[in-house]
């Protein structure tokens, strides 16, 4: 597992100049803020533009830096290269009632995905969205810690 900052592209860079030569078969693009501001007079656009940096142009920023290592698991004996990007139910084109910049940002993210898949495919690499669906975090309790994500989705 690699932590680093996405919104920081030279951290990404000198991790993936770590990684060189090294196959990844599986990236999982897990990065995820959740900013001050819930409406459109709430949000300033700072925090609008953190969101839409750490929720969409990080797993572009990270998958690219790793594209060589991708490309270099694809063509390995394995050949079963994964691109994962965390995704959300309030990504909802339809609109989701939730904080305009976290649902926007990670809305930018599906077309971020839906655009590496049509791209990457040639290389064998599929690239997917993943929606961990409602789960307890602490973002969303104000820094308490719950019992249990499995009562909260009951």
């Amino acid at each position: 597992m690699l932590t680093l900052d996405v919104q920081d592209e030279s951290t990404v860079l000198a991790a993936a100049k770590q990684l060189k030569d090294i196959p990844i078969d599986l990236l999982t693009n897990n990065a995820g803020i959740f900013t001050e501001g819930n409406t459109m007079t709430s949000t300033s656009k700072e925090n609008m533009m953190k969101e839409f940096e750490v929720h969409a142009m990080g797993p572009l920023l990270v998958t690219r830096a790793l594209l060589p290592n991708l490309r270099l698991a694809a063509t390995s004996k394995r050949n079963c290269v994964h691109v994962v990007q965390m995704s959300t139910i309030d990504a909802s084109i339809e609109g989701c009632g939730g904080p305009i910049a976290y649902c926007t940002s990670k809305t930018a993210l599906h077309m971020v995905n839906s655009t590496m898949a049509n791209e990457l495919e040639c290389d064998n690499i599929a690239v997917i969205l993943l929606d961990p669906g409602m789960i307890y975090r602490l973002v969303l309790t104000k820094g308490k810690q719950p019992k249990s994500s499995l009562k909260w989705q009951m």
